[in-house]
């Protein structure tokens, strides 16, 4: 307990932790909580799983006395109070009860306990079968009770048993479920009484279950458990089956409840993530910033204290795991969640205040609202998805053009903001946006001095739906980076005006390229005026409008796509993507160097040339030609690799602040024949091109053709002769042939050969990959019994990694084969390795590679990975 706030601190916990046989008949041999832990996949940018614990916690195994007496003494050193051990009792079945057996054994850990009756049936509902019942939860009559009662009063009779009034606490999950509880109850207290204590005092759970949402007049207290008893009030994000809800708007929902009625016992979490059992049915609540847990554990204990109850305040939970619920220390956050709790007990105050908010003198919009047909979506769902993927956090925001102020909450509430700062056009708008923000200015935004804030430094800028109507947007941009903290995320929303404006009017699908005098841009155009005002572009997140009625996506054959009977020529894959964006978020931080960047053309404008100037030689060992050959779709052998170069020069200016045309070296690992350096050659006629390959002959061919350096290869990546060289390396179809190990070693060279601020891209197949390889499409990457691909595929479903091996003229089967690796596997790999930042990877079928393309930087001496909370897949799809 803590001594400054007599508040007493009772964390739920989870005893699944150590074999049983029943687990191992239903789930298979070994299973324990740990499965599922380590099974966890993340299904959204910005998804922490899977979650490992701490070094100093482990894989452990309750059974094993060392380490219930540490978990004794990690919550003593946090001051939580006691444990409350959920007990599984079924009609006279008893499970998972072990840890709590060898507890009254060895007294480990020794701290205050209470029981929590968890009188749920058991079923598969964490492979998602609801009704495939495994252990039914029966309820006898008197002489069950009597002997549950017996078992009970084994741990009632410890030293360490929680009381209120000498009465021992016990909980029960879900009190409406239990046939005749009032009964069951009475009995207990008269047994109770018998044996000489003055009653039980019984506490009913409230979650979120009908029969556990009211507490019946016979039992002493309610005990709220986190997050389930208020999650049916909150607003979830749908994403993909999953429901997302930040946790500021559980603890907001929870502080809003009043006590009235019974005894209550308060309740809190700081997170909950229920997707290693669930899947895409689960449930996550987002965790906000550990000073902000803290404020809000003060709150709940100064409740807690002051309601002249036993000060008790139960946290879900101390190894709830698979519902990322914990506390104790896992290996991304360490130790914070439980120093949050410490903190609270002794009243510490959680973060540095703000600054006050100077006088502002405003450039009022002249006239009233110069802006009338701004009208940013209120909610803008796409915004706050997309930035809940992004796991933005920060303490202060500024919302510009915020409308009437329901995004920015949104917004806030899931990154965790401490103040938000709304800026707008119109009274009436702003009017509306002061009862949700803090602080709401009506200004012109071309003109409005953001110097007169003073001393606010903003961790997150929201410019939605508003650039498009700016006379400067440029100016404005760089105005505004004079408020925001050095590692600040930008957010920045433009109008489309892609492929898709003509389209969708000819095909009905509604919408016109332009709407009033909004400015509408490219991709390009957009990332153009944000680096040019002293940004560096982080992500590009897109929004698609509606397509006609059984429209599927479109697909590129040929570089030309038919719709509806029009037929379009000429586009790269990604022009074919935009044919119906209609918006898109620039996700940007300040660029401390503030350098203006490059000027590049429209897109396609600089490589209109390369086809006619491309050497087409074409060596009699190229296998890949020979692929093309036999599809009758040689001139696409070329175009490719055209579209290839376009996408590395946005890779490039998007990440690295530089144009193909500013890159003096640039390496082709595992070159083949040449494609795409041929393609290279022609738009960097003076450039440095490096041939990398394990085939003598194929880099005698690209020296002698395309003027490159060659390097002959072998399988064991054998140390650079060209360290720190290369400001471009580009691998393709390399990883698709070889296995996880081959992938670290090759990663350690390319990283070795990649010059500081260099960017690596290289192809590899993912999880989408798997389905079409069991189908026979990826039938050309070599043959592989059905059999074989069978168990692969159920290696990759276990370990995020498959190969299978079938050998060629170079190589042993043992090397080289067909394999795939899990996006996780990627991120994992480039993030063991302190000056590489993984940026993301585009998918297969948005990009001219065919095959997903990760996209890595090298970074700089002594600058740091950008966001490398946030970091996520398809960079800039």
């Amino acid at each position: 307990m803590s001594e400054d706030s007599g508040v007493k601190p009772i964390c739920f916990y989870l005893p699944q932790f150590h074999r049983v046989p029943e687990n191992d008949r239903w789930w298979g041999d070994g299973f324990t909580e740990w499965t599922l832990v380590r099974k966890a996949k993340p299904l959204f940018g910005g998804h922490a799983q899977p979650v490992a614990p701490h070094a100093d916690v482990g894989y452990y195994d309750l059974t094993d006395t060392a380490i219930r007496r540490r978990q004794g003494e990690l919550a003593k050193a946090h001051g939580i109070h006691g444990f409350c051990y959920y007990h599984y009792w079924f009609g006279g079945t008893r499970l998972l009860h072990e840890p709590l057996e060898r507890m009254l054994v060895d007294g480990e850990p020794d701290l205050p306990f209470c029981l929590c009756w968890a009188n749920e049936p058991w079923s598969r509902r964490w492979s998602g079968e609801e009704h495939d019942v495994l252990q039914p939860q029966v309820y006898g009559g008197r002489d069950d009770w009597q002997s549950h009662f017996e078992i009970l009063c084994r741990y009632f009779d410890h030293p360490n048993y929680i009381r209120v009034d000498g009465r021992p606490v016990f909980l029960i999950y879900r009190i409406g479920h239990v046939d005749d509880a009032s009964g069951m109850v009475e009995r207990w207290r008269e047994l109770a009484s018998r044996r000489g204590d003055p009653g039980l005092h019984i506490v009913a759970v409230e979650g979120a279950f009908d029969d556990n949402r009211e507490a019946p007049d016979f039992v002493d207290a309610v005990a709220e458990h986190h997050p389930s008893c208020v999650q049916a009030a909150a607003r979830p994000l749908v994403s993909g089956g999953l429901s997302i809800v930040p946790v500021e708007e559980i603890w907001r929902l929870s502080l809003a409840r009043e006590a009235g009625g019974p005894v209550r016992y308060r309740g809190a979490c700081h997170a909950w993530d229920n997707t290693p059992r669930r899947g895409r049915d689960g449930y996550v609540i987002l965790p906000s910033r550990p000073e902000r847990y803290t404020r809000h554990l003060r709150e709940i204990f100064a409740r807690a204290a002051a309601s002249g109850d036993e000060p008790f305040v139960f946290l879900n939970a101390w190894n709830e795991w698979s519902e990322g619920a914990h506390l104790e220390p896992d290996a991304a956050d360490g130790y914070r969640w439980l120093q949050c709790v410490r903190d609270a007990g002794h009243g510490r105050e959680a973060g540095a205040s703000l600054p006050p908010l100077p006088a502002v003198a405003v450039a009022a919009p002249p006239g009233g609202d110069w802006l009338p047909s701004h009208s940013p979506p209120d909610p803008d769902v796409d915004l706050v998805n997309a930035f809940v993927m992004h796991a933005a956090r920060g303490r202060i925001m500024l919302a510009v053009g915020c409308g009437e102020g329901e995004t920015a909450e949104r917004l806030a509430l899931f990154a965790g903001v401490d103040r938000v700062l709304g800026f707008e056009t119109s009274e009436a708008r702003a009017a509306t946006a002061r009862e949700r923000l803090d602080e709401v200015l009506v200004v012109d935004p071309d003109r409005f001095d953001w110097n007169s804030l003073g001393a606010v430094q903003a961790d997150l800028l929201v410019c939605n739906a508003l650039l498009g109507r700016l006379r400067d947007p440029r100016g404005a941009l760089a105005a505004m980076g004079a408020v925001l903290a050095a590692d600040a995320s930008a957010w920045f929303g433009f109008g489309h005006a892609g492929y898709h404006a003509h389209l969708r009017v000819l095909l009905g699908a509604g919408g016109a390229a332009a709407a009033g005098d909004e400015r509408r841009y490219t991709v390009e155009e957009a990332a153009a005026l944000v680096q040019a005002a002293g940004y560096s572009v982080v992500r590009v997140y897109r929004v698609y409008g509606p397509r006609p009625a059984g429209m599927k996506r479109p697909r590129a054959k040929d570089n030309a796509v038919s719709i509806g009977g029009v037929r379009l020529a000429g586009l790269s894959g990604e022009q074919v993507d935009n044919l119906f964006c209609v918006r898109f978020f620039v996700v940007a931080r300040p660029d401390p160097a503030r350098v203006p960047a490059p000027t590049r053309p429209a897109a396609g404008a600089s490589f209109a040339s390369l086809l006619r100037d491309m050497d087409r030689t074409v060596a009699p060992r190229d296998s890949l030609y020979g692929v093309y050959a036999r599809g009758g779709n040689v001139e696409h052998y070329f175009t490719s690799a055209v579209h290839q170069v376009e996408q590395l020069d946005t890779l490039l200016s998007t990440h690295c602040r530089r144009t193909l045309a500013q890159v003096d070296s640039i390496a082709d690992y595992a070159c083949h024949y040449g494609r795409l350096l041929r393609a290279l050659r022609a738009a960097r006629p003076d450039a440095r091109l490096y041939a990398y390959d394990i085939d003598p002959d194929a880099v005698a061919f690209c020296v002698r053709r395309f003027h490159c350096v060659g390097r002959v290869i072998g399988w064991d990546a054998d140390a650079p002769d060209d360290a720190g060289r290369h400001q471009l390396l580009v691998a393709a179809s390399l990883l698709t042939h070889t296995g996880r190990d081959f992938f670290h070693r090759v990663l350690a060279l390319w990283r070795a050969l990649l010059a500081p601020g260099g960017l690596m891209c290289f192809t590899y197949l993912g999880r989408g990959y798997l389905e079409r390889w069991r189908d026979g499409a990826l039938a050309h990457y070599g043959p592989v019994e059905p059999a074989v691909r069978e168990a692969r595929i159920r290696d990759f479903e276990r370990d995020g990694h498959a190969f299978a091996g079938f050998g060629t003229f170079y190589s042993s089967a043992d090397e080289y084969g067909v394999g795939f690796l899990d996006e996780s596997v990627v991120r994992a790999a480039v993030d063991a390795h302190d000056d590489l930042e993984y940026l993301g990877t585009l998918d297969g079928d948005d990009n001219p590679f065919n095959q997903d393309l990760a996209v890595v930087r090298r970074l700089l001496p002594g600058r740091s990975a950008t966001l490398p909370s946030s970091r996520t897949s398809r960079p800039s799809r």
